[in-house]
């Protein structure tokens, strides 16, 4: 029976056409403003308001060619390239400074394997993470019905994970599509009888980034909740799901000698040090919406909509999500900051349908797209322009 029901309107397209539609608007749109935000030059001059800036615009193909790749290979990109180049770093476990242990193995893994057919860590970056996304958009409409939501709201989810306020990430070299990808599919797995199968996905997964090492108990509880614990393939599923993860550990002990260090090295990347010091820094200095590298109001807003998806999807008895999403959200909040946290939920496949599901309108659901891409737009030009509360 559908959760929730809406009668055919704006978003009937059929399921893969829905989902292209989705990611060539959106991927146009940030491709247009990256280009244009990347390539205006602006001269400071003095003039009687102060100081004011004087723009140079160009769009020649190989200037764009070579602004896009600096800003597609910034911050963590680079990191991931830099891996699948030169592999994990060798140096002293105690040593105090950020290295690359923090950074999971799939993604370099398929860099380097696809880096053999294209010559470019680049292009292979930005073809496996728009293909996932595009995977993860279309498996995002077949997965929803199975979890008892209308098919309208899957179709608007699709729209809402296309123009999530960051979702530039989608198209870089990084994680975020091969995990949502991993995440749909391990899922549309388990509901369609096959957990042997959803184990395997799951346990690529927890070889992407650290979230999957957060969602494994709200994977096990999803294998409990559809009754598949009593079985050996439901066992198996079980049994697979943190093989990535252990894999990974095994490899930093025989690295470093410390399985853990890619957590013990986190503190030096700049996270804060305790959860009453962020609320006592909110409230003390509330109009402090965007410090470096933490656009604080927006990251805010995300975590409070993956508490509030949750306690929706608490009511519609749907534990097993509701703690797949909280809990590595909370666990993040403990950290002392909210950095990253509007990153950290475009990969919350629930977060989306819930979203989708709670506007009943086609009015509520131009609107909400239309606050979401002009989100997204503003954002890409921060991104565009460098700045560090737009890259994090």
């Amino acid at each position: 029976m559908k959760i929730f029901n809406h009668s055919p309107g704006l978003w009937s397209l059929a399921s893969s056409q829905n989902a292209l539609f989705a990611f060539l608007c959106s991927r146009l749109l940030i491709l247009l403003i990256l280009v244009v935000a990347t390539q205006v030059k602006l001269e400071p001059i003095q003039g009687w308001e102060g100081t004011i800036f004087q723009p140079t615009l160009d769009l020649s193909l190989s200037s764009v060619r070579h602004s896009l790749a600096l800003k597609l290979l910034g911050a963590d990109a680079s990191w991931y390239v830099g891996i699948a180049e030169g592999g994990y770093s060798r140096a002293p476990a105690e040593i105090n400074q950020p290295q690359n242990w923090v950074f999971f193995p799939l993604l370099p893994l398929m860099l380097r394997g696809l880096t053999y057919l294209t010559g470019s860590y680049l292009i292979s970056g930005v073809i496996i993470s728009n293909l996932a996304l595009l995977g993860a958009l279309i498996v995002l409409e077949q997965l929803a019905p199975l979890l008892g939501f209308s098919s309208r709201s899957a179709k608007f989810a699709v729209w809402l994970v296309a123009f999530w306020p960051m979702s530039y990430f989608f198209s870089a070299p990084l994680t975020e599509s091969s995990f949502l990808l991993l995440l749909e599919l391990s899922y549309l797995a388990l509901l369609r009888g096959k957990p042997i199968t959803a184990g395997v996905f799951f346990g690529l997964l927890t070889a992407c980034r650290p979230t999957g090492m957060l969602m494994l108990p709200g994977f096990a509880l999803s294998v409990w909740r559809l009754k598949q614990t009593n079985s050996l393939r439901g066992l198996g599923a079980l049994l697979l799901a943190p093989l990535g993860l252990v894999a990974f550990l095994l490899y930093l002990w025989s690295l470093t000698g410390n399985p853990l260090i890619f957590a013990d090295n986190q503190q030096y990347w700049g996270r804060g040090s305790s959860l009453q010091q962020m609320v006592l820094a909110v409230v003390s200095e509330p109009q402090r919406l965007m410090v470096a590298w933490n656009f604080i109001l927006l990251n805010s807003l995300a975590a409070l909509l993956v508490l509030w998806a949750s306690w929706k999807l608490i009511r519609l008895r749907l534990y097993d999500l509701a703690f797949l999403v909280a809990l590595p959200i909370a666990i993040a909040l403990s950290t002392g900051t909210v950095q990253s946290l509007t990153r950290f939920t475009m990969v919350m496949f629930p977060v989306f349908l819930i979203m989708a599901a709670n506007i009943k309108t086609e009015l509520g659901e131009r609107i909400a797209l239309g606050v979401s891409a002009s989100l997204l737009a503003g954002m890409t030009v921060m991104y565009g322009l460098s700045l560090t509360a737009a890259m994090a």
